[in-house]
């Protein structure tokens, strides 16, 4: 299914007509034929509805499970502001129940949980560009999020929402860091006035504005000198770890484990050959890797059609799934070596930019 999508996505890459493409040529060219790419039965109006009609909306789309409608799509020609047309696809979704939405111009791909919270923008927890980001890449999280039989069992639902979770802690960490940042540089009048009236019920005596703000000011200044200091401190013997999103866009060319190293010429390979050191090294443990998951997302099984592209681990009866985006080879790499007793700052990754 992802060398098909791949493929798609090449051809378009080499076809110099589509950027002219009006909305009826997006849809054909495009949109439906991703759609049966990602197992959709595009000849079933019960299943993929073409504009459908609803009291609130009417969308281009409808795909639609055990005569529900589970997700909605917009389609505007290739080029167009897709900004402009998430009001009325968001809503209509919204008011009719529809918890995933997705609006595109068949080379932006904009994935939505309808009933977020906060604006349009909040509510998108996925964006995908199909001519400048790396197909396969693409393609691995067109089947994570958009595929029929991921829709149907839940999982691309879940998925969105530990997407749009992770975003939102991002967001709400940022904004405690500035909150903080105020309140070191000025305290709030609420905040002034209790611990002035705390004072005044001790002493007898109540402390002006100013004493208070400096006093105030200097104790949380402190406060936060004193946990990064405690942060240093626990830090001061790692390596500094490079998060797993540094490497999108990076071609691996080497790593080294330990006292191994290896010349590898894919993310792919890197897997591979680090899985199978690992295993040389605790060849007692392999069944380890069975119960192994990240994110409730199993990568390992004896049975490879319980995956969608499994490669098998020389030397043993175990498949890995292949072709992931290279944050999640990075990560899924980082989490086995916790799961065998390693620092993550024990593996060094030798990477360049594509």
């Amino acid at each position: 299914m992802e060398n098909q999508i791949i493929e798609l996505i090449e051809s378009l890459k080499s076809n110099k007509r589509v950027d002219t493409f009006d909305k009826a040529s997006t849809k054909q060219a495009i949109v439906i034929r991703l759609l049966s790419l990602l197992g959709w039965d595009i000849f079933d109006v019960d299943e993929v509805k073409p504009d459908h009609a609803l009291k609130s909306v009417q969308v281009d789309y409808s795909l639609r499970l055990k005569n529900a409608d589970t997700v909605f799509i917009g389609v505007e020609k290739v080029g167009e502001d897709l900004s402009y047309h998430q009001k009325e696809l968001l809503d209509g979704a919204y008011k009719e129940g529809v918890k995933l939405s997705v609006l595109t111009n068949g080379v932006a791909w904009w994935f939505y949980l309808s009933a977020g919270e906060g604006s349009f923008e909040q509510k998108r927890y996925c964006t995908l560009e199909i001519l400048k980001q790396p197909p396969k890449d693409v393609a691995a999280r067109l089947v994570e999020l958009f595929e029929k039989s991921n829709v149907s069992k839940g999982k691309s639902l879940k998925i969105a929402e530990s997407i749009q979770l992770k975003r939102q802690r991002k967001v709400i960490e940022k904004a405690m860091a500035d909150a903080w940042s105020r309140l070191l540089t000025a305290p709030p009048e609420a905040l002034i006035k209790l611990f002035g009236d705390s004072v005044e019920k001790l002493c007898g005596y109540k402390p002006d504005k100013e004493m208070t703000v400096s006093f105030l000011s200097e104790r949380l200044e402190a406060a936060s000198t004193e946990e990064v200091a405690d942060l240093e401190e626990v830090e001061e013997s790692k390596k500094p770890t490079i998060p797993p999103r540094y490497f999108e866009g990076r071609i691996v060319s080497a790593f080294s484990f330990n006292d191994f190293k290896c010349k590898v010429d894919s993310w792919d390979g890197f897997l591979l050959k680090l899985c199978e050191e690992l295993i040389s090294k605790h060849d007692q443990d392999v069944e380890k890797l069975l119960w192994h998951s990240v994110d409730n997302r199993y990568y390992f099984r004896e049975n490879p059609d319980e995956l969608r592209l499994p490669v098998n681990i020389e030397n043993t009866n175990i498949f890995v799934e292949t072709h992931l985006s290279t944050e999640d080879t990075v990560k899924l790499a980082y989490s086995l070596l916790k799961a065998f007793g390693y620092p993550i700052t024990d593996l060094e990754i030798t990477s360049k930019r594509k």
